[in-house]
């Protein structure tokens, strides 16, 4: 059972209470110090995030050109490539047929230029 307080008698209990605690120059500096290497942690994470960044990005637009040959490939059926052919000089018609060496397909057809038509004089 609980004793009665007596009149005048001063009873105390410990507690704690948010209250406002002024620093000494020593807790500052420390904090100060504390501060500062968190500042540069900060501003490295944040240069790493910019290169990881950059990098992501890079990635993405080359994935994104190859995508957009391979679409233009599909949507077309065609690619333009560099094929071996052989010029065709017919004398007699006075015309060059361009042949593909692949598939034997004449390519083009046109006539003779002027110095084309003297290298069959020179050759003979």
């Amino acid at each position: 059972m609980k004793k009665d307080p007596k009149a005048g008698e001063i009873v105390r209990k410990e507690t704690k209470r948010r209250l406002k605690y002024a620093f000494t120059d020593k807790e500052k500096l420390e904090i100060a110090t504390e501060l500062s290497r968190e500042l540069q942690a900060l501003r490295s994470f944040e240069d790493e995030l910019k290169d990881v960044k950059a990098q992501y990005k890079s990635k993405i637009e080359s994935a994104q050109a190859k995508i957009n040959i391979l679409q233009g490939h599909i949507y077309s059926g065609h690619e333009f490539r560099m094929i071996d052919c052989v010029d065709e000089r017919h004398y007699d018609q006075r015309k060059v047929y361009t042949v593909r060496l692949d598939t034997g397909e004449t390519v083009e057809t046109r006539h003779m230029t002027e110095w084309e038509l003297q290298q069959n004089f020179l050759e003979e």
